[in-house]
């Protein structure tokens, strides 16, 4: 496009990239928000479902198999717990298992707290760290003031 002067205008990509993101976000957030609130539901419960946590990939490469060589297993320990949970019962399927299962215990299943080239990523499975052989720290919302820096 020309100015009235005959000069080429410049356009600020930035500036018409977040226009176009605002007016999207503009748009869609009332419709998302309105799906997610529930009457009577807590806010804080509303937003954990717009914004669900994700596991680690690794873990759950592992897991799957697991679950799938002991289905019957697992379901019937699911029923259990389910069942106990009803009786306000301990609910962990992990006491239920028969006992060659919980001896050779449940492969877990941790939160992921980065994502290194794609792929969602626990503490433990970050590269550079697996097996425990480097500390990971993740600071968590849990963490008090002082914690990271040593000051009470």
């Amino acid at each position: 496009m020309t100015s009235a002067n005959g000069q080429f205008d410049t356009i600020d990509a930035g500036k018409l990239i977040g226009k176009a993101v605002g007016d999207a976000l503009a748009h869609a957030l009332p419709d998302l928000l309105a799906h997610a609130l529930i009457p009577g539901q807590p806010l804080h419960q509303a937003v954990t479902q717009l914004i669900q946590p994700r596991m680690c990939a690794a873990c759950l490469a592992k897991r799957i198999p697991w679950e799938k060589a002991n289905r019957t297993a697992v379901e019937t320990a699911m029923a259990a717990a389910q069942a106990a949970a009803a009786k306000g019962e301990p609910a962990d399927f992990a006491l239920y298992l028969p006992e060659r299962l919980r001896d050779g215990g449940v492969p877990a299943v941790n939160m992921s707290v980065t994502s290194e080239n794609g792929t969602e990523k626990c503490a433990e499975h970050v590269s550079g760290v697996q097996g425990g052989s480097a500390p990971l720290l993740v600071a968590t919302a849990n963490v008090p003031p002082g914690a990271l820096t040593g000051t009470p």
